[in-house]
């Protein structure tokens, strides 16, 4: 799971940059993510490229979805 919001975090920072991954072009760059996605295991290396402070709970985190410029985050608070 830590993985997966790494990767999140990965990309919503690369998307909010205006940053395409390894250079693709918009109609390659879904596919190049998700073989790159596919290729993790959990030797992985990853380096954090972004980070986007939020000024609100968070709590604990399920995903992200982005659609236009707008990025949408999941959230559940565990009582």
């Amino acid at each position: 799971m830590r993985r997966k919001t790494i990767l999140a975090t990965i990309l919503a920072g690369a998307l909010l940059a205006g940053t395409t991954v390894a250079g693709a072009d918009a109609a390659g760059r879904d596919d190049q993510v998700a073989r790159a996605f596919e290729a993790t295991t959990r030797s992985t290396a990853w380096t954090q490229v972004a980070r986007i402070p939020l000024k609100f709970p968070t709590y604990h985190p399920q995903g992200f979805a982005v659609v236009g410029d707008t990025i949408f985050l999941s959230s559940v608070e565990v009582l």
